[in-house]
């Protein structure tokens, strides 16, 4: 009777401490990876934010090709180059002679409209991995240049 009770009791303890120790490390994995893909959301936001922020104010686009730029703009009354550029998962943005960058970009485009000489196309594309696997975002924007 009692024996087999506390036997019973047992074994449904340790049965209930596995469901709950796997749900609880499910959610753990989950949050993990949440939190990863939030934070490269962010990122590519911050990214596309400050490409498209410099090249509104452009004065004249230097070079383009499919993933760098190169513009000047007047800032402080004085005429600048500006760079963003795209290797090896980084975004890579000069301003003179600060340079800042954004990791996590696996992939930076330029498309220039050749009919239309103050619009410009720029999509990023940002990589994180988590447990070995590759979790992929993308934006694009319109920029159309102020000053051009």
């Amino acid at each position: 009777g009692l024996v087999e009770f506390l036997i019973a009791i047992a074994i449904f303890s340790v049965l209930i401490v596995g469901v709950l120790y796997g749900s609880y490390n499910s959610q753990t994995k989950t949050y993990e990876l949440e939190t990863r893909k939030i934070d490269l959301r962010r990122n590519l936001q911050q990214a596309m934010e400050d490409i498209s922020k410099e090249l509104r104010m452009a004065k004249a686009i230097a070079s383009s090709s499919a993933n760098a730029i190169t513009f000047t703009s007047v800032q402080d009354g004085n005429l600048r180059s500006f760079t963003f550029s795209s290797s090896e998962e980084t975004l890579t943005y000069t301003n003179g002679a600060s340079t800042r960058t954004f990791s996590g970009i696996s992939q930076f485009t330029v498309t220039t409209y050749p009919s239309t000489a103050n619009r410009i196309t720029i999509g990023i594309e940002g990589k994180t991995i988590h447990r070995g696997k590759a979790y992929y975002q993308a934006m694009t924007s319109d920029v159309t240049l102020r000053n051009v």
